[in-house]
């Protein structure tokens, strides 16, 4: 949310490899690439990290001081890949789910992590606005466009998937078929003035006209953690069709689950599973930090007593390779 990204994203350009959810003997190495798409709806660059198996592994990539168990630019495994894409929350960047980015690409799935522009701890301008809105979906389907018609990487175009944290949630939601209004979210915060979230509500609701269907039928499954609906009615959610498995936290620190992600569960067909993470909160769904700056980052780094972030990330991981592999049904 607003005033946590750009402490968010540098920590993550500071972060230390995490574990890995693949047993090293059935694990792809994993190559890495990056690929800037225009975001059609404000015309900002979205920048991503395309994550993918790779036939041999080399040297690690590093980013400023991060070090990614990744390569640059290797050669594909050969076959044909489900893709993954991996929509970030407010102020996020593309290595805000490094450890699931890493994981899956590992296991067979080319992934690729946009930072979404007008919205990322670089650039917020667009944080508020009503474009925010159609700029998410529209940037993703164009990063998908744009991927299939590159050439390089082999995606099954057939096997598509998603996963959304928070305001990436919102952006599936989207892609599924949920029409938002920009004045939803004030008219949510009228009715449910408890909700912790409502710190951030526009201060003026603008007109209550649906946007645009944004929807993206490629999609074929998506994993939503802990997803910000104030956008949408029930009736828009009840239009989410397409499989999902929806992550939440115990705790509603940030989201209150009854209005959020317990919506969801109850309107929309398409939630086959909903997991209840015992003891996390909003933030535990970010890659875990490093033991020797969670002091210094405060409260979005530290978790509730009995929550272990990095054992419940493997568990978060193995749950989106089952799912994913259940639905787009991957070959390597």
């Amino acid at each position: 949310m607003r005033g946590f990204g750009l402490l968010l994203a540098f920590l993550a350009l500071c972060g230390i490899a995490q574990a890995e959810t693949v047993q090293p003997e059935m694990a792809h190495p994993v190559g890495l690439t990056m690929l800037t798409v225009k975001d059609p709806a404000s015309g900002g660059p979205v920048r991503s990290l395309i994550w993918y198996p790779s036939q041999s592994a080399g040297e690690p990539t590093r980013m400023g001081p991060f070090v990614l168990d990744a390569s640059r630019d290797m050669p594909a495994a050969k076959g044909h890949f489900p893709l993954i894409l991996l929509s970030h929350g407010n102020e996020g960047s593309y290595l805000s789910h490094r450890d699931s980015a890493m994981a899956l690409a590992q296991a067979g799935y080319i992934v690729a992590t946009p930072m979404h522009a007008g919205d990322n701890f670089q650039d917020r301008r667009l944080l508020g606005t009503e474009v925010l809105l159609s700029s998410r979906p529209k940037s993703i389907s164009a990063l998908i466009d744009a991927l299939l018609a590159d050439g390089r990487l082999p995606i099954d175009p057939k096997k598509i998937g998603f996963i959304g944290f928070s305001a990436g949630g919102y952006t599936g939601l989207a892609l599924l078929g949920a029409r938002p209004s920009y004045a939803r979210a004030a008219l949510h915060c009228e009715d449910h003035p408890q909700d912790p979230i409502c710190q951030y509500a526009p201060v003026d609701p603008g007109k209550p006209v649906l946007i645009t269907d944004l929807s993206d039928s490629r999609i074929k499954a998506a994993v939503l953690m802990d997803p910000l609906t104030w956008n949408f009615t029930d009736d828009e959610l009840a239009a989410v069709k397409t499989p999902v498995y929806l992550m939440r936290p115990e705790q509603g620190d940030v989201l209150a689950e009854a209005f959020h992600s317990d919506r969801i569960a109850k309107v929309s067909p398409g939630v086959e599973t909903v997991w209840s993470i015992k003891h996390a909160g909003h933030f535990s769904f970010l890659a875990p930090f490093p033991e020797a700056i969670k002091a210094d980052v405060g409260p979005i780094a530290q978790d509730a007593p009995g929550f272990d972030r990095e054992a419940v990330h493997e568990e978060i991981n193995r749950r989106m390779i089952d799912f994913f592999g259940r639905v787009l049904t991957p070959r390597s």
